[in-house]
């Protein structure tokens, strides 16, 4: 008893780590015992089917390579784009000329459009005319008739020879309504006056020709007097009309008449 009471925390002490090492043991084996393979899971009720994740994995092996793609786009109206028809080996030229093919013949939107005007109502006149080009990239200031259409920084080369105010009545959903259709003319020197309708928009005079070489497939467009290259030869076109375009070559100063593709 002496001995126990003399070392007593000694005893309790031992007796502790006796047990701290028991209880390591323990769990050592029972970790083991985890670690070996479990057996097969009983289960009650009906068997689940096995999950077919072939769409998955064929979805995630989809993104990880996807295809490559080589057809052709279509335009934004629905057509797929193609390169234009190339002209006939012989051309359409009357008179067995060069290799240039007329596909057609044209007229383009006159670049000034009448926009505004001030009318003097004592005067009867009209005054402040603004002519805008059809992109709104400029707007000139009349400020009578007699004027040209020019600023400080670019002249058109036309000059406002004549207005006449007009005026109709036009039939709407909320009645009878009154509608501008003035006139204002236009003239360049050396060319015919062209017209201009209040708010519309007007066409060229001269027509515009759209040509293919034989040697291209890309289209061209031309008007009177502007200059052609085909097959290493330049040529100047001198007339353009509804059904054929006249061109002359430059080094031999022979003339060629062109039809329309198809026409004879």
């Amino acid at each position: 008893m002496d001995f126990l009471k003399k070392h007593y925390e000694k005893v309790v002490l031992t007796v502790a780590l006796l047990l701290l090492i028991v209880a390591a043991v323990y769990l050592a084996f029972q970790l083991g015992e985890t670690g070996e393979s479990a057996g097969p899971v009983r289960t009650t009720g009906e068997t689940v089917p096995v999950l077919d994740i072939s769409t998955y994995t064929n979805a995630i092996a989809f993104l990880n390579n996807p295809p490559q793609w080589f057809m052709i786009v279509p335009d934004l109206f629905g057509q797929p784009p193609s390169a234009p028809p190339r002209p006939p080996a012989g051309t359409n030229d009357l008179d067995g000329g060069p290799p240039v093919s007329l596909l057609r013949v044209a007229r383009e939107p006159f670049k000034p459009r009448f926009y505004a005007y001030s009318w003097d109502a004592q005067k009867k006149e009209g005054y402040n005319f603004q002519i805008n080009f059809r992109d709104f990239r400029k707007s000139f200031f009349v400020p009578a008739v007699g004027k040209y259409v020019q600023d400080d920084f670019e002249n058109t080369g036309y000059k406002i020879t004549k207005f006449e105010r007009k005026t109709t009545n036009v039939v709407t959903n909320v009645g009878s309504q009154e509608l501008d259709i003035s006139e204002l003319t236009l003239k360049h020197e050396g060319e015919e006056p062209i017209l201009l309708v209040w708010g519309k928009e007007a066409e060229q005079k001269e027509p515009v020709a759209i040509v293919q070489c034989i040697e291209s497939a890309q289209t061209l467009k031309v008007a009177r007097g502007q200059r052609l290259a085909c097959a290493g030869k330049t040529y100047i076109v001198v007339d353009i009309n509804q059904t054929q375009m006249i061109i002359v070559d430059t080094e031999s100063g022979k003339k060629h008449t062109i039809g329309l593709t198809g026409s004879r």
